[in-house]
């Protein structure tokens, strides 16, 4: 799971990464399903429930700068956010008294992408 070394970083800087931590047919899983998306987002005009849309989207070129609650868009975020491993792995980090509150799924691509705002006042 992880070690107290790896607990001791995430105490101390805010957060953790774990390489290759979902089994790769689970990631192609996800992206192939990510990749629908974006597809049905084709023929989205402006943002929805599901699609937060960047700037210069067109049925032409789909742009989603994100996917708004993709655990109700799709059952395979849902199996994923609520793996036992990431569970656990969570638990080791803040403790048992896990909550899923809210979710989504932030996407930029190579090609395009708008910065990331930060307001001073959640800091």
């Amino acid at each position: 799971m992880v070690n107290t070394a790896q607990i001791d970083f995430y105490r101390e800087h805010g957060f953790l990464t774990v390489d290759s931590f979902f089994a790769p047919e689970e990631m192609a899983e996800a992206r192939a399903v990510v990749d629908d998306l974006v597809e049905r987002s084709r023929g989205v005009a402006d943002h929805t429930d599901l699609y937060d849309l960047e700037p210069g989207h067109t049925p032409e070129s789909p742009r989603v700068r994100r996917l708004k609650n993709p655990i109700a868009a799709h059952p395979v975020f849902e199996r994923l956010a609520r793996s036992g491993r990431l569970l656990d792995l969570v638990a080791a980090l803040i403790g048992p008294q896990i909550r899923l509150h809210g979710n989504k799924l932030n996407m930029k691509s190579a090609e395009y992408g708008s910065p990331v705002q930060w307001h001073q006042d959640l800091l």
